[in-house]
């Protein structure tokens, strides 16, 4: 047995399934430090149905990855578990019943949290990534139920806000013919307008020129525009990567007029994230064009870490 204390984050999205085990070990100055033993992610879409209702398939995903994760957990000698659920469960008619059943079943005890929740923590997250400075900045997190929109800065979060209307969402949506077209965007904007007007308002009163993505959507950009040079995320072993705006310009006018098998042979396309990419990086193209968007920086960070640091600091 290892003396020193582990413990276990569960970020359980709409789209992925994250687990990431840590060990934790008092510093010099008393504090906790941490080290990463162990990080997995499974994709388990379980609004493959649709996100009002957990459909069997999905719901038999679900379960054999957290059977799964719980064997590695025992196997890690964890001693505490941290189980949050997002918008996959907060809004399935089922989610209370899948929480119920993992928890007699598995053993895991899941809590639910609302959006304004996953900002702060998508936040705390993203910060020991990115130095955001004293300028503030627009986070963004495109899950698969819900889309985060944060203010902050280095010291301060300055406006939160969670829209359901993440990328799984979108894509049932909207995305229901390939390839999606320039029709399908035209639709797509025309919500967008309707839905983001209070992120508009917000940001004629905080103004901000870099936006910050967190998760999936922006991770595979960064996984394509790396691939150009050779190069995965893992190589390059940063926090952060900036994505440049041209190469992502290029990108979402290629996703759009190109069908599903065309987007599955883009190097650095992970299969899983075919589908959705399409309406999620319209998403980001809206924002960066309606929201006059300067620079986009991709954080390896989001909510995982900022579970970990609120583990480790409080909620202060």
């Amino acid at each position: 047995m290892n003396n020193h204390k582990r413990i276990a984050i569960l970020d359980l999205g709409t789209n992925t399934f994250h687990l990431l085990i840590c060990e934790l070990r008092a510093s010099i100055q008393t504090k906790q430090q941490n080290v990463i033993v162990f990080k997995k992610k499974q994709y388990v879409k379980l609004a493959s149905g649709g996100i009002d209702y957990i459909e069997e398939a999905a719901w038999k995903r679900g379960m054999e990855t957290l059977f799964h994760f719980k064997t590695i957990i025992d196997a890690y000698e964890v001693q505490e578990i941290y189980a949050f659920g997002t918008a996959g469960l907060r809004t399935a008619q089922n989610g209370n019943r899948f929480i119920e059943t993992v928890g007699e079943n598995v053993g895991i005890n899941i809590s639910l949290i609302d959006g304004e929740k996953e900002a702060e923590l998508i936040c705390r997250g993203v910060r020991q990534a990115v130095n955001l400075g004293s300028n503030k900045v627009l986070i963004m997190d495109i899950g698969g139920g819900s889309v985060e929109f944060i203010i902050a800065d280095n010291e301060n979060l300055y406006w939160k806000k969670s829209f359901p209307i993440g990328a799984a969402v979108l894509k049932n949506a909207f995305h229901k013919k390939e390839p999606f077209g320039v029709e399908g965007v035209l639709l797509l904007r025309q919500f967008f307008d309707a839905e983001l007007y209070p992120v508009r308002d917000i940001l004629k009163v905080h103004k901000c020129k870099t936006l910050i993505g967190a998760s999936g959507t922006f991770d595979s950009i960064v996984d394509m525009q790396l691939a150009q040079e050779n190069k995965t995320r893992a190589v390059t072993q940063k926090d952060a990567h900036l994505i440049n705006i041209e190469y992502f310009n290029q990108l979402t006018a290629y996703l759009i007029k190109c069908n599903l098998q065309k987007r599955l042979k883009i190097p650095g396309m992970i299969s899983e994230r075919a589908e959705m990419i399409v309406v999620a990086c319209v998403l980001i193209d809206y924002v960066i064009k309606e929201f006059d968007i300067n620079n986009i920086i991709q954080s390896e960070f989001a909510m995982k870490q900022g579970i970990l640091w609120e583990v480790l600091y409080g909620e202060s």
